[in-house]
């Protein structure tokens, strides 16, 4: 199984959504991600969030297409960001991966805190493979190990070592 993660970064830095749906994908809303998968005539399995980027009139579309008990709403002050809550709840269904989108542009704060988020101990250790993804990039995070990259033609392959301070 595949999730597919939908943040509510710029929707101009929105990956295609559809190249990346197979029949096994099941697509997490999170807070305006949520609008974003409705605008594409996909339903997501969950929506998860303070839903405190979207509208009254935007708010009343997602109440009328997910299921109330497929909705998770969270006050807005609270330990845990809205990417946090999916990716927690996505790594709960034990999926081979978990595609991120609508967490790349914008705001660096965000960008680097999903990338602080993903370095957790758990999230490294787990086989679940974990990419962020936008339209022209593709992150792959992989914890300590051997790997093999193959390179696409044409394209660019940056590798990083993150590690955090014990």
């Amino acid at each position: 199984m595949r999730i597919a993660v939908v943040a509510g970064g710029p929707e101009t830095e929105l990956a295609d959504l559809q190249s990346h749906y197979t029949e096994d994908t099941i697509f997490v809303g999170v807070d305006r991600g949520t609008i974003y998968l409705l605008e594409r005539g996909i339903t997501p399995k969950i929506a998860i969030g303070d839903f405190d980027s979207v509208t009254d009139t935007e708010w009343k579309v997602i109440e009328s297409a997910v299921a109330q008990e497929h909705i998770q709403r969270f006050p807005a002050e609270k330990d845990e960001t809205d990417l946090e809550l999916a990716i927690m709840w996505a790594m709960q269904q034990e999926p081979e991966s978990i595609v991120i989108f609508g967490a790349t542009g914008g705001r660096l704060d965000h960008f680097f805190g999903t990338i602080s988020l993903l370095m957790n101990k758990d999230i490294m250790a787990s086989a679940t493979k974990i990419e962020l993804v936008d339209k022209q990039n593709c992150v792959s995070l992989y914890g300590p190990g051997t790997y093999t990259v193959f390179g696409d033609s044409g394209k660019n392959i940056f590798l990083f070592l993150l590690s955090r301070i014990r």
